[in-house]
């Protein structure tokens, strides 16, 4: 039987091989979703599009392609104990679950309060939604998610669901102004790649995105990240390494870039005086207004306004081929690992970047019954 990987199976074998063999041949899977790949993924589709248009020269204005991540982000695919998905409201869906980071109480929009008190039947004010998110989120801690009444959960999911409905806005916009508006050419879209080892085994890859930034063609990959990508990482990526391979008969290019929007928003918070009209300095603790006048403090209190933005940054680099031939040794070395049933327990991994392996249970204390097996 030939054998048939992608890249992320790859790094999934890598970082631990049981946890392949319980994703990709047991079929197991957590029934409740990662809000982040939902996220990603509409954020995804959305450049894509953008990138398609400047391809075509038909770029649209910014806010249809923000118009169009809101029609994604508002369904989503959800695991049912079945073992099929079903496509549901994400915005109260209890089957995906968001990270604490996820939350910001400034990304809350006013439209964002109204709906949401609408819907649970709170006060519309931005005091009382937060109030409940608040109290919910400390019993969250407490007791745990599962353990929660389904309307709770259903609240903190809606908040949330509000809050990256405003992160991915923010992002595509800024995509718009200082990604997009930079591109001289896009040669590729989702370009599908593929390495062969002779005997029938495959290794598939989905390039986001070859362009050209102003000095030739450059293999990009678009990440959604909470954490600062290494100055290297894109140089030492075997993500890159696979594409940068797969391409040489197309593109005789070595440059390669990772496309970074990061979900923390920036904010620039702006105080003034609701009597006198002056402007505190940036990063003033002053409580009211210290302006003075014929040598009187005013006193007033402060407007304040805050300033939302993404960062996306381009992290640059280059394949140096002696690490492309390992990469490609390395793939060799998983093909024959799955061929012989080489599926052993990296520990180390259990909780990589602060979260549980979806198979924590199961290793540790022989428990399944948070997977669901998938048809």
């Amino acid at each position: 039987m030939t054998i048939r990987l992608s890249h992320s199976s790859v790094s999934t074998y890598n970082s631990c091989s049981f946890k392949w063999h319980m994703h990709y041949q047991r079929k197991l899977r957590e029934r409740v979703k990662s809000a982040a790949l939902h996220f990603g993924d509409c954020l995804d589709k959305a450049v894509n599009q953008m990138l398609l248009d400047h391809k075509n020269s038909a770029l649209k204005p910014a806010d249809l392609y923000v118009a169009n991540f809101h029609g994604l982000w508002t369904n989503v695919k959800v695991l049912k104990q079945s073992g099929n998905e079903e496509l549901e409201s994400a915005i109260t869906s209890n089957g995906i679950a968001y990270a604490e980071s996820d939350f910001d109480k400034d990304l809350l929009m006013a439209e964002d309060v109204t709906a949401i008190s609408n819907r649970f039947e709170l006060i519309d004010n931005v005091e009382d939604v937060l109030k409940k998110y608040y109290a919910i989120n400390a019993l969250k801690k407490e007791k745990g998610l599962e353990n929660l009444h389904e309307k709770s959960v259903a609240f903190l999911n809606a908040v949330n669901w509000y809050t990256l409905k405003t992160k991915g806005s923010l992002i595509l916009l800024e995509y718009y102004r200082n990604v997009i508006q930079k591109i001289v050419k896009v040669y590729e879209i989702q370009k599908t790649v593929s390495l062969e080892d002779g005997t029938g085994n495959t290794i598939i890859g989905y390039v986001d995105a070859v362009l050209d930034l102003g000095e030739g063609p450059v293999i990009c990959d678009f990440k959604t990240s909470s954490m600062t990508y290494e100055a290297s990482s894109a140089s030492n990526s075997e993500q890159m390494a696979l594409y940068r391979h797969c391409l040489r008969g197309t593109y005789d290019t070595k440059n390669v870039c990772f496309i970074v929007a990061y979900k923390h928003i920036q904010k620039v918070r702006v105080k003034t005086c609701s009597s006198c009209g002056f402007t505190a300095k940036d990063g003033s603790m002053h409580k009211t207004c210290y302006n003075e006048n014929s040598g009187r403090r005013c006193g007033q209190a402060w407007n304040e306004t805050i300033s939302l933005s993404a960062k996306i940054e381009m992290v640059p680099g280059l394949i140096d081929e002696t690490f492309e031939n390992f990469v490609v040794e390395n793939f060799d070395s998983v093909l024959r690992g799955i061929e012989h049933g080489v599926f052993t327990k990296n520990w180390a991994n259990c909780e990589a970047y602060n979260r549980k392996c979806a198979y924590y249970y199961l290793c540790r204390k022989g428990s399944d019954s948070k997977l669901v097996q998938v048809e």
